[in-house]
């Protein structure tokens, strides 16, 4: 499996770009699912629950067993057809 460990940028869509390229790179190379942890890593940064929005965006879902955990959700998404 591929992990995606930290993604920040000042630049609004800079972040969509970049899990897109990601998530297309870990296809091309026959991935079958990626996981990142959607944790805020400063102050500054989104919160959980924006975080959990963003990556959703692009499929990922959350792990059920972490759900209960306030400021950290633990989530994957499937590539491989």
């Amino acid at each position: 499996f591929y992990k995606i460990e930290h993604i920040e940028s000042h630049y609004k869509g800079t972040g969509s770009v970049l899990m897109k390229l990601a998530i297309d790179y870990i296809k091309s190379k026959r991935g079958i699912s990626i996981y990142l942890n959607a944790c805020p890593v400063k102050h500054k940064s989104l919160d959980v629950t924006q975080l959990v929005r963003f990556y959703s965006k692009f499929g990922f879902k959350i792990m059920e067993a972490t759900d209960l955990w306030d400021n950290n959700k633990e989530m994957v998404l499937l590539v491989a057809s």
